[in-house]
């Protein structure tokens, strides 16, 4: 594992937050390099991100056994999706923006895509537009391509042309209901997580925003 807040020459940055990113197979190996980066911060309040809150649960309270620790207390755990809401939070609340979540990405999916129906505007995807898990598919597309970075406004003929008429549209429309009701999806909010990091120090700024 090597230190993510490094300066040009390789060693740590003056005033940087410490972090650190562990890759390894072997499950023993991550609860002990886990344990010993608790060790190394009594004074600090760690952050562990993982893959859900489970598993980071779960991974802090095996890492602290072996420090003979019984609890968590302390210790905070988030998703990487959690983190970047957190980051990107004064930005969105600049912007005027609230996060979207699940229910409420489905709630807004299933709005256009009636509409896109009802004006015989969906195409291919007429057939299967009214079966049950059609919104919860096309909300899985819509937000797959607003991750991969495409936006309905900037989308070339040949990236129109893969897309199709439908799906097209239907990006068109998802995006002007984010714009109309002030609402932040995954895309948006971790494009504002990554240019607060990049405009200072994000991380810092969450940790202080944290209770201690």
């Amino acid at each position: 594992p090597r230190s993510a807040a490094e300066d040009d020459r390789g060693g740590p940055a003056a005033g940087a937050a410490s972090a650190r990113l562990l890759v390894s197979s072997c499950a023993a190996r991550r609860h002990d390099e886990l344990a010993a980066w608790f060790a190394e911060r009594t004074s600090r309040r760690p952050v562990v991100v993982a893959p859900s809150r489970g598993a980071a649960d779960d991974f802090v309270r095996r890492a602290l056994g072996r420090l003979d620790l019984p609890g968590v207390l302390g210790v905070e755990r988030t998703t990487g999706h959690q983190l970047a809401t957190s980051l990107a939070a004064l930005r969105l609340a600049d912007a005027g923006q609230a996060p979207l979540g699940g229910i409420a990405t489905s709630a807004v999916v299933t709005r256009i895509a009636r509409r896109a129906h009802a004006r015989g505007a969906l195409g291919r995807l007429a057939p299967v537009a009214t079966l049950h898990g059609f919104p919860r598919a096309l909300g899985d597309t819509l937000r797959e391509l607003r991750e991969a970075g495409l936006s309905a406004s900037e989308l070339d003929p040949a990236a129109r042309a893969a897309l199709g008429d439908d799906l097209s549209h239907l990006l068109a429309a998802y995006e002007e209901q984010l714009g109309e009701w002030g609402l932040a999806d995954l895309a948006d909010r971790l494009a504002a997580a990554t240019a607060a990091l990049r405009e200072g120090d994000a991380v810092a700024g969450f940790l202080r925003g944290r209770p201690q």
